[in-house]
């Protein structure tokens, strides 16, 4: 016979069972007022732009080609129009009625142009960017996950300047509460289908492959410190979130950040030096040298920092061997010469 408690305790384990075998999916996207609800697991009716996965179970290794958009997932039937600017919320649950019990790890959303009909294309060759990122929240103290638990959803805002057509928005939660060692992390990703329209022209460079973007060791898959205090410095895998406004020929923030610096530094490197080495001479060159800064920033000095260094190194000796810095010398030597010689009449030194 059991107790009354071991049957209520066994009651509530079997509770759980559904939700530790069950994880997650996207039960739906809300964009304004307008919701789109997605299908149940395995239900046959993709007739939704949320595309049906066969299991809600975690993808554990990052070259598994349902790491695109989640276990066997099936095109959907609907591609509705959204503007580019708009912000969706995307709901999570157990895909049984629960809502996502994970808490650790961020959610991250990627887009991908489908260079036509999105039920025609293939996910895994998809040129893949990123819109956004959900990490840890310093002002809560907790990842973004853990609002997802309460049934709250996750937003994320479509590029404003991205040139229209028909897109894959994937969104992805990394469950991090076994990713002490390689092959814990859990990757569950979802796919939805969408017609952006709007009158940007912005085509997002910096991409990735999926799979093929991450690797099992990356920093952001492996984590040994996950419990203690990692969260604030956490850097989740994967490319740099394409900011509107960018240019599309600037692969990453990083980069167009970085690319501006040799340039300054190469106009100022030979401004400084030239003034430098002009200020001690007394020929009329100074003028011409303090105009140099407007063609300074070649392609060749701009394309790599060296440039500033070896600009400002290459005055030194030409400092030494400019005529107008040895002619005094040579006067001096001319009147030496001069004094020397006895004075012939209509001649100061000999022919």
């Amino acid at each position: 016979m059991f107790s009354k408690s071991t049957a209520t305790a066994s009651l509530a384990l079997a509770a759980l069972i559904p939700l530790v075998y069950a994880h997650g999916i996207v039960t739906k996207i809300d964009v304004g007022s307008t919701e789109h609800i997605g299908p149940s697991v395995g239900s046959g009716s993709p007739k939704a732009n949320i595309q049906q996965v066969s299991s809600t179970s975690a993808i554990t290794n990052v070259n598994d080609p349902n790491l695109a958009c989640g276990w066997n997932a099936q095109v959907a039937l609907e591609s509705p129009t959204v503007a580019a600017g708009s912000t969706l919320d995307f709901y999570w649950g157990t895909g049984y009625g629960g809502n996502w019990f994970h808490l650790v790890g961020p959610v991250q959303t990627y887009m991908a142009n489908c260079n036509g009909d999105c039920s025609k294309f293939d996910p895994t060759q998809g040129k893949w960017f990123k819109i956004d990122i959900k990490g840890y929240d310093t002002a809560t103290g907790k990842w973004w996950q853990a609002a997802m638990a309460t049934g709250a959803p996750l937003a994320a805002t479509i590029p404003a300047d991205l040139a229209p057509g028909q897109y894959l928005i994937r969104h992805e939660i990394l469950a991090l509460q076994n990713a002490i060692a390689a092959g814990g992390t859990e990757f569950y990703p979802s796919c939805s289908q969408w017609t952006v329209t709007g009158s940007g022209n912005a085509v997002p460079s910096n991409t990735i492959s999926l799979p093929g973007g991450y690797s099992a060791n990356d920093p952001g898959i492996v984590v040994p410190d996950i419990y203690n205090g990692i969260g604030p410095r956490y850097a989740a895998p994967g490319p740099a979130v394409y900011v509107a406004g960018s240019s599309p020929s600037v692969p990453s923030s990083s980069s167009s950040d970085v690319a501006p610096t040799p340039s300054s530094s190469s106009v100022a490197a030979p401004t400084s030096t030239t003034s430098t080495s002009t200020s001690t001479s007394t020929t009329p060159a100074a003028p011409t040298s303090t105009s140099s800064p407007t063609p300074a920033p070649s392609p060749i000095m701009s394309s790599t920092t060296p440039a500033s260094s070896s600009s400002s190194s290459a005055p030194a000796p030409s400092s030494t061997s400019m005529p107008g810095g040895c002619s005094g010398r040579r006067r001096r030597m001319v009147k030496r010469v001069r004094a020397s010689y006895p004075k012939r009449s209509g001649s100061g030194i000999p022919a």
